[in-house]
């Protein structure tokens, strides 16, 4: 008696009979897509390069993972493949652009853990010749799922720094990230836009620890105090008398320092207490080369929580 056997692949038919693309394929088209919008979107500023950085990224990811999720060897590797070109992509976009002599800014990120995905990103525009703007977001959870978060946010919050004015920044994150309707769609953020001319500098908070100043003419530092406004994500509807801006003067030899509630947060010390500790670290030398990762690994959570500290210093 012969036995006749027929193998379909599974990654060609599913369960209900409908085809679908090889694995193969749908992993090339998909980092196909990250490759051509990117490239295109280098050409284009502001909310349309945004767009198509978000649509390169939804639409690998959803093709990728779609393709993969019935493969189990295949669906981890891929997957964090294709996380990881994404969070390169994000990565690219968080680069602190050159400022002109007399400043200098620093961004250290160091997710929890030792995972290449954090929560955490940073994001920095110098929308004219005097006008330098960087946003801190600290969006809610960890690990992969908070990295995929943080890098679709990332895309929308690059093309809103810069086009957007100042005090409507936070309003308009705000309103990116209600839409978004996600499970743990929430998302601490600190927004500071400076006069690299004067030193003039006003700061927006949506539920974010505040920024401190080092003042070089009295050698301490003060917090910057009044910033207040709700995390983004959590009320519809707000606007810049929601977000309120205090405004300061960085001097010569003056810094101002943002961070993330990793830095400064643990169970046994408040937040006041455990940025003291941390600054103690780097008193010394609080405006030198280096200090924002000095802040990082002095970070009273340890390794358990992610951590970003942002240094900007006037000479």
């Amino acid at each position: 008696m012969a036995v006749h056997v027929h193998f379909t692949p599974r990654d060609a038919t599913r369960e209900d009979g409908v085809r679908r693309p090889p694995v193969g394929a749908a992993i090339i088209a998909a980092l196909c897509i990250i490759v051509v919008l990117t490239v295109l979107s280098a050409r284009f500023d502001g909310l349309l390069a945004a767009v198509l950085v978000l649509a390169a990224g939804g639409g690998a990811l959803g093709l990728g993972v779609s393709s993969v999720r019935h493969s189990p060897w295949l669906s981890h590797a891929v997957s964090s493949t294709l996380l990881h070109e994404l969070h390169e992509r994000v990565r690219v976009q968080g680069r602190m652009p050159e400022l002109p002599a007399g400043w200098r800014v620093e961004s250290v990120t160091r997710a929890a853990d030792g995972d290449r995905f954090s929560g955490d990103f940073v994001i920095g525009n110098r929308t004219d010749e005097h006008r330098f703007e960087v946003a801190l977001v600290d969006v809610s959870g960890s690990g992969h799922e908070a990295g995929s978060r943080s890098m679709l946010m990332g895309g929308a919050v690059s093309g809103l720094l810069g086009p957007v004015a100042p005090q409507d920044f936070l309003p308009a994150a705000n309103d990116y990230l209600v839409r978004q309707n996600w499970s743990e769609g929430f998302a601490t953020a600190i927004h500071v836009c400076v006069d690299l001319a004067d030193g003039s500098f006003s700061v927006g908070s949506a539920g974010h620890p505040a920024a401190v100043q080092f003042h070089a003419a009295s050698n301490i530092w003060t917090t910057v105090e009044g910033a207040t406004g709700t995390c983004l994500g959590v009320l519809e509807g707000q606007n810049a008398r929601d977000y309120p801006r205090v405004a300061g003067v960085l001097e010569h030899g003056d810094a101002l320092l943002l961070y993330t509630d990793g830095i400064v947060e643990t169970r046994d010390l408040d937040l006041s207490e455990g940025l003291a500790q941390v600054l103690d670290t780097i008193r010394a030398l609080p405006t030198s080369v280096g200090s924002a990762g000095r802040v990082c690994e002095a970070a009273r959570s340890g390794q358990g929580d992610d951590r970003t500290a942002v240094m900007l210093c006037r000479d």
